[in-house]
């Protein structure tokens, strides 16, 4: 019979050794502090009850 020991030390290396993404969102359109079409970056994680102000006749992509 073989008797395998994970060690939490094992455990979290595992962890870290996993790939991690840099994702950067942002949304283009027409936004209610300037007047003309500008990119937004969009903050991740979003902090808790942040939303982002849309206008919604605009078209946003």
């Amino acid at each position: 019979m073989l008797l395998i020991i994970i060690t939490l030390t094992d455990i979290t290396q595992a962890i870290l050794d996993l790939p991690t993404l840099d994702l950067k969102l942002s949304v283009r359109g027409v936004w209610f502090d300037v007047d003309c079409e500008q990119d937004k970056r969009i903050r991740q994680p979003p902090g808790k009850n942040e939303w982002i102000q849309l206008h919604a006749d605009q078209v946003m992509t």
